[in-house]
């Protein structure tokens, strides 16, 4: 049985883009039968930046996916609260003295 992963992206950058790029490659081609993921949602502190995000995903689903010019309106929306996960891909620096 194959479960399916919806995600919701909050932010825009240069690490969401990775992450995302990465969510849509085809599980099977790293052996990994049993799940799919797809993303329902992508948030930015402006809609049109959003939408630009969307548009250079490598997807053909691009349309069903939508977009939000506040962060705040992906936690809001209904479709959103249904994903099944929500990631703010940051950057993590650690600092040693």
């Amino acid at each position: 049985m194959t479960s399916s992963c919806a995600w919701g992206i909050v932010g825009t950058g240069w690490i969401s883009t990775q992450f995302s790029s990465d969510l849509l490659i085809d599980p099977e081609t790293r052996d990994v039968k049993d799940v799919k993921h797809k993303i329902v949602a992508v948030a930015s502190r402006s809609k049109n930046t959003a939408e630009q995000f969307v548009a250079k995903l490598e997807t053909g689903a691009g349309n069903d996916i939508k977009t939000y010019g506040r962060y705040q309106e992906l936690y809001d929306d209904e479709v959103s609260r249904s994903s099944s996960a929500s990631t703010i891909p940051l950057l993590t620096v650690c600092f040693c003295q």
